[in-house]
């Protein structure tokens, strides 16, 4: 097997930690420099000041907070944010979509009774804040329309399939208004193993997928192992991995193995779908046993 591939995926730096932290920080994509998109990644643990100032950014940026508890009604914390001059205060599980340009800050994690696992994401390479000047407060949408919570009725079965179940889906257009970015994010149960997805494909636009365990007070435990095929080569790990795609890059089959403990596991990124319009691009049958592949530029 070739390391072609080896840098798209991405593992927490294990820091030393208490019980008094009360964010642990996972994956954050400014210490990987092949991420083209901010990320970052944690366990909020007890309460936290997650920002104690107003700012505004040139993108949408996406928050994203999901109980430990196993519940995905219940968050077992309270997030409030400061958006636009207005108030939201959420207590589920949910997904906050701020447009580009609108102000927003002054962000806080309360009553926190078990860990929330979060991420923060958007489409621009730097986390950086815009002059004062530059901030949109008019014509921006309610809050309402700024925030997704769990949805069983996205799903066929409202609560489960096979081993898995939605916590959350956002949809750009669908499920919420806006530049939002389209993704999954689900709950993996405890398994002894099936085939998550069958065939690669391609998208037009980077992706990632994360594989995180659901213990915040052990973050750096996966408690489960996949194995992940990037251009015909096989990758198995067994803790937390963010694998991130550029465009045109094949991924998939994802084989799920053993499952000891809950996973959270989500997909971020700006297509809807593979992406096979090209010929050069139709790979449904890309597997282990085809090795890996001549990848075509673009990619």
């Amino acid at each position: 097997m070739s390391n072609q591939f080896e840098s798209y995926l991405l593992h927490p730096v294990e820091k030393p930690i208490t019980d008094a932290d009360a964010k642990v920080e996972l994956i954050c994509s400014k210490d990987h420099p092949v991420m083209e998109f901010f990320y970052e990644s944690c366990f909020y643990r007890h309460d936290y000041v997650i920002s104690d100032s107003i700012y505004a950014l040139p993108y949408t940026e996406l928050f994203l907070f999901c109980s430990t508890n196993g519940q995905d009604d219940v968050l077992d914390a309270e997030v409030s944010i400061e958006i636009n001059g207005q108030k939201l205060t959420v207590d589920k599980p949910c997904c906050i979509q701020i447009p580009g340009f609108v102000p927003h800050g002054n962000m806080e994690i309360r009553n926190v009774k078990t860990p929330v696992f979060s991420f923060v994401t958007g489409f621009g390479a730097e986390h950086v804040a815009l002059p004062e000047a530059n901030w949109v407060t008019e014509g921006v949408q309610p809050l309402e329309e700024m925030v997704l919570y769990c949805d069983y009725a996205l799903e066929k079965d409202p609560v489960k399939v096979g081993d898995q179940h939605y916590v959350l889906k956002y949809l750009s257009g669908k499920t919420m208004k806006g530049e939002f970015p389209n993704g999954i994010f689900r709950r993996f149960h405890k398994t002894d193993g099936w085939l998550y997805v069958p065939a690669a494909h391609v998208h037009a636009t980077p992706e990632i997928l994360a594989y995180y365990g659901t213990d915040g007070w052990n973050p750096y435990e996966l408690s489960g192992s996949y194995t992940v095929y990037i251009g015909g080569e096989a990758y198995t790990f067994d803790k937390p991995t963010l694998c991130y795609f550029a465009s045109y890059v094949p991924h998939c089959p994802i084989d799920v193995h053993k499952l000891e403990k809950e996973n959270f596991w989500h997909s971020l990124g700006r297509s809807v779908g593979a992406f096979n319009a090209a010929k050069t691009f139709e790979l449904p049958n890309i597997n282990v046993n085809d090795g890996p592949i001549e990848l075509k530029k673009p990619w």
